[in-house]
This record gives structure tokens, sequence and C-alpha cells, in this order.
């Protein structure tokens, strides 16, 4: 396993990893290591209950269950809105977008459809079949002002699960992410290369939720 992978939390039912990126969270690839692979062989083949998967190139925290019965606790938490997923991401932003600039936290709502011959999803109407509503909230912690674009740190609360979610809903707006070159713009793709982003300028720095076994609330943050 590559990268800076660590255990931030371990106990009898839950264990909280940091995944780096480039590592994959599950993989069907039996000739490729990933997340759950090698939390299954750290417990010598035990029960791996995965409750949050980042993509491939995401950096951040992953939680898991040790047992069944644990998993079903966090995953109804999960489904229930109970669980806080924050993220942070540096994003590019072209003057023509900067109506999307703001200090205070913003609600994006789209229906999102998932495209597996591509491996990518995109904003739908609500009546598409398969679309799914996904829900975040995002604000600006810095800016960075060149004469033709920005460069802003963004602040993230990912209120649903959606595949893709946050890197296409920003990118839908304006505000496509660095290194992100799925989704990214000509020109925001144009400047990962240029400052050398391979991965993308993604992390889940925290994460808080209810500890399933004893009730007692739990944030881990990187």
């Amino acid at each position: 396993m590559k990268g800076n992978l660590r255990i931030i939390y371990e106990d009898k039912y839950i264990i909280v990893l940091h995944k780096p990126a480039g590592v994959a969270t599950q993989t069907k690839n039996v000739a490729e290591s990933d997340l759950c692979s090698y939390v299954k062989n750290y417990l010598n083949g035990g029960y791996v209950g995965l409750i949050n998967r980042l993509d491939r190139q995401v950096e951040g925290l992953v939680l898991m269950a040790k047992s069944s019965s644990m998993a079903a606790i966090l995953n109804r938490e999960l489904t229930e809105r109970k669980m806080e997923k924050s993220y942070r991401a540096r994003v590019y932003i072209d003057n023509a977008n900067s109506n999307v600039i703001t200090d205070s936290y913003v609600r994006l709502s789209d229906y999102i459809e998932v495209d597996k011959t591509k491996n990518m999803s995109r904003i739908c109407d609500k009546t598409v079949v398969g679309g799914k509503k996904g829900e975040l909230e995002y604000k600006m912690t810095d800016i960075e002002t060149e004469d033709e674009y920005y460069i802003a740190d963004v602040d993230i609360r990912l209120l649903t699960g959606r595949h893709h979610q946050i890197r296409l809903q920003l990118s839908n707006i304006g505000m496509p992410i660095l290194g992100d070159l799925k989704y990214g713009s000509d020109k925001s793709v144009k400047y990962s290369k240029v400052h050398g982003m391979t991965d993308i300028q993604l992390c889940a720095y925290k994460l808080k939720f209810i500890h399933p076994s004893n009730g007692v609330e739990l944030t881990f943050a990187i």
C-alpha cells in the first residue's frame, strides 16, 4: 500500500483511516491493492464494512465497521444525514464566474445521474430515471486573485454521497477542482498541468459521527 496511509483511530467496533490520493478505496481488480483489502488483511480476514467511499485520486478520512451490525447502524446514520463529512478543495474560477465567490455557506442542490460506461456523472432533470438528488454546501476560505482568474480554497459540507458529486457540482457552477482532468475546464486543466498537479486537490479532512456502540459523538480531522 503506497503513500501515507495510517490508522487514525481503532477500537473493537470501528476503524478510521487516512487514505492517501492514488489508492482505491475498493476495486474489483484482484491484481490491485485497495484500502478494503489492506484492512481485511490487517484484521486477519475479519469483517470489513465500508461506510464512506472516496475517489481514487482523493485523499482523506475513511470509516469502516468491524461487524455487519455496526455497519448497519453507521449506514443508517449516514442515510439520515446525522454523519457530518467535511472536505476542502482548491479550485479554479474564471473571472466570468466570479459570482460564485462567497464567504458564507451556499447550498447546491442538483439531480445527478451516472454514466457507468464512462465512469462519469452529470447533472440531469429530476424526471430522469435513475437520477438522484445531490446536495452540498460550500464557502470560500481563501482567494488568490490573478488578472484573468482566481484560485480559491473552498470548505465543503457534503450532505449526500453521490458518484463524483463534489467534483461535478463545483465544476457545474464554474469552479472546477484543480488536478481534476475529468470534470475540469480547459483552463483549469491547463493550470493544473503547468503546476504539476497530478492528484485532485480535494481532501475529506473531517468526519463527525455517533459511535455505533456507545452513542458518543466522535470527531476526527486531518
